[in-house]
């Protein structure tokens, strides 16, 4: 779905700038009619467009092409509708661009931008329109390089007519940091997101609960990128924040920060230990595994973990418990998390009761959008081979991706049994090493009427990643 942003701001540019603020949009619906003399050639083309219009928002967007053409063709041909062309083009590119024609839409944005070239100045925000339309036609044809280009002039062309941290720029930085990713350029990103958080706390203020969005979706992404101790103080702001400004001890954003903290914990004890202090537990020199973790499903207890993400977890429940009826969804999550910390610590009956409370807690919040977590198994713990990960966040232009399709059956304990290959192009030894961490795996199984029962033909993606350099480069850590 092309953002709401783009076929709004191009509904909203007729001949002459518009005005930033929202009115503005919502008059603009009508700014084709106003835009010129009355005439025939005015009365079909407002006709046309209120068509357009009718089908786009409604998306039938195969109606919405044949009423978007014939709007460009009448202001191609009646003078007094020059400036509205690229208005025009922008809208065929934008349906276009629904219609996963990018080729197509490549060419109409690329019109109206050249028509506004040779009119407008430096001090107009029209060129963003196009601008962004071609960095998203780029972006759908693969061309993530050149979608970048076109991203960061539409975001320095809004920045340079509206100020640094005006909000209509969001869309197009949120579509960059989508190319970013596509690239492997994850620090360029980050700085991306960070700047959607800077915009947020400039236009509402460092303790708003505005922020929260920005500053929820800057944490997510660090943890993205395994930067755990950047997550956890992240969310530690919007613990504070909300706290704050949101209703206190039972705010939804507080909560839900409390269990973030925990995760992060839990997967940086997981996933990047080397990170931890005081230094991690002796590893197996082949598998990486933890030796308390070695000669299969948890044969002793785990060394000492840093149980302030337990801890996290705990008090967050303790809060919902302290109410009559909490927020189900809320309680279930916070459950979930609770029983992912128990599996780690080798507390099975507790993982059990956490699970089934959630289960049940999920069922009766009824959230089909989202559904039960703990309707079909969920991996828990899986710690790959530190070698297949190691250039996880490499540029895909040097690295290459190898994969092994599994199915395994997970049984009421959690433990992966039966495990076979599918389909795989990774060598004889990765797919050993492969094999070996996903024996050591640990799921949360599905649970039926408050119970864990076994699960058969789940389906487990192995995944490796190895840098493709030419002959005689040095390789670099990512």
């Amino acid at each position: 779905m092309i953002p709401v942003f783009c076929l709004l701001a191009v509904a909203a540019v007729a001949a002459g700038d518009a005005p930033p603020a929202e009115d503005a949009i919502a008059d603009a619906r009508d700014s084709v009619t106003r835009a010129a003399p009355a005439g025939d050639s005015l009365d079909l083309r407002g006709h046309a467009y209120e068509q357009f219009r009718e089908h786009y928002d409604a998306g039938r967007y195969r109606e919405a092409l044949s009423f978007a053409k014939r709007v460009v063709k009448l202001c191609e041909i009646a003078a007094e509708c020059a400036a509205e062309l690229p208005t025009a083009y922008n809208n065929l590119g934008a349906t276009q661009l629904q219609l996963g024609d990018a080729a197509a839409a490549e060419t109409s944005y690329k019109r109206a931008l050249e028509f506004l070239e040779g009119v407008d100045t430096v001090s107009s925000r029209r060129p963003i329109v196009p601008l962004v339309g071609l960095g998203l036609a780029s972006a759908a044809r693969g061309w993530h390089d050149l979608a970048i280009e076109y991203f960061t002039r539409a975001i320095a062309t809004s920045r340079r007519v509206d100020g640094l941290f005006n909000q209509a720029q969001i869309t197009a930085i949120e579509q960059l940091i989508e190319s970013y990713l596509a690239i492997g350029s994850h620090e360029d990103a980050l700085r991306e997101r960070s700047y959607l958080l800077q915009i947020a706390e400039h236009n509402y203020g460092l303790d708003d609960l505005q922020i929260i969005p920005s500053l929820y979706q800057l944490a997510i992404f660090r943890e993205y990128i395994h930067d755990f101790e950047g997550a956890r103080a992240d969310y530690a702001r919007v613990l504070a924040v909300s706290e704050k400004q949101g209703g206190g001890r039972l705010s939804p954003g507080a909560i839900a920060a409390l269990v973030a903290i925990g995760r992060t914990y839990r997967q940086q004890y997981l996933l990047d230990p080397e990170s931890l202090e005081p230094p991690p537990p002796p590893r197996d020199l082949l598998t990486r595994m933890p030796e308390w973790q070695k000669g299969g499903h948890f044969s002793r207890l785990p060394p000492e973990i840093d149980m302030r993400g337990y801890r996290s977890i705990q008090y967050a429940i303790g809060r919902l418990r302290s109410v009559s009826d909490p927020p189900a969804r809320l309680l279930a999550d916070a459950l979930l998390e609770l029983g992912d910390w128990a599996i780690i610590l080798r507390r099975e009956r507790q993982a059990r009761r956490n699970y089934a409370e959630a289960f049940e807690l999920y069922q009766d919040a009824q959230d089909d959008a989202i559904g039960n977590p703990l309707a079909k198994p969920r991996l828990v713990i899986y710690q790959p081979p530190v070698v297949s990960w190691r250039n996880r966040l490499a540029p895909p232009q040097i690295s290459k991706l190898r994969k092994t399709e599994f199915t395994l059956t997970v049984d009421r304990h959690g433990a992966a049994r039966d495990i076979k290959v599918v389909t795989s192009d990774m060598s004889d030894s990765q797919l050993t090493q492969l094999r070996r961490a996903l024996e050591r795996a640990v799921y949360s199984p599905r649970y039926e009427g408050g119970e864990p029962v076994e699960s058969r033909g789940v389906s487990f993606a192995g995944e490796w990643y190895e840098l493709d350099l030419p002959e005689g480069t040095t390789p670099t850590a990512y």
